[in-house]
């Protein structure tokens, strides 16, 4: 009964030993990349754009259209439906990549005389909504490029009803192909499109602006 008992041990030793030795698929081995736009110089204080009575504006996560809430790099071809690069990844999905992006585009306008990501405790005047309807290369007999479209709705806080709505659209022009080049004009798209979307928003702040003081008049009572 011993001998049968040590026997059992030493033949379970012997496979635990060859499934220690055994691997499991290998990893793929995925190229991380983020975005990275050229960024607009923050206005000087002195500038006419700085002023006082300028209105706090939240930003929120922005919504991922059908195929966007992923990492993963996307292509189409043609009309055809959304592809993907294998080997390479975002380093978070395009709707987080531009939280701050935005956050630091409004903030560079001078229009607002705050700009905070939500979730937060800070009481905003505006709350700046998106959604991203494209983020991708386009293969096209005629040459590749990148879209970039995203949908912005500007709420004012505690108001149901949106201030303006907008849909801002960037085609980029690629002359090569290849998962570095789409990343390259992403970033050149992103940059164009977030010019676009400050633009508009420092717009609705100038329209929106509190007074600052009533006005004067040099004419007697």
């Amino acid at each position: 009964m011993r001998a049968l008992h040590r026997r059992v041990l030493w033949t379970g030793a012997i496979l635990l030993s060859g499934c220690s030795v055994v691997q499991g698929p290998e990893r793929p081995h995925w190229r991380v990349f983020g975005l990275e736009p050229a960024r607009t110089a923050a206005p000087d204080p002195g500038s006419p754009a700085v002023r006082d009575g300028r209105p706090v504006a939240l930003v929120a996560m922005p919504e991922s259209g059908a195929g966007y809430a992923t990492r993963r790099i996307a292509y189409s071809r043609g009309a055809g439906e959304l592809e993907y690069f294998a080997e390479h990844r975002w380093v978070d999905p395009p709707a987080r990549m531009l939280v701050p992006l935005l956050q630091q585009a409004l903030t560079a306008t001078g229009a607002f005389s705050s700009v905070a990501a939500l979730p937060t405790r800070v009481r905003g005047d505006f709350v700046v909504e998106s959604e991203i309807l494209a983020f991708r290369q386009e293969l096209q007999e005629e040459g590749s490029r990148f879209r970039a479209t995203l949908r912005i709705t500007s709420i004012r806080a505690g108001t149901p009803g949106a201030v303006d709505s907008r849909i801002v659209e960037v085609l980029e022009p690629m002359e090569r192909n290849g998962p570095t080049e789409v990343v390259a004009a992403a970033n050149r798209a992103t940059s164009r499109l977030l010019s676009e979307v400050a633009s508009f928003c420092a717009e609705m702040a100038a329209r929106e602006a509190l007074p600052t003081s009533l006005p004067r008049s040099d004419d007697g009572p």
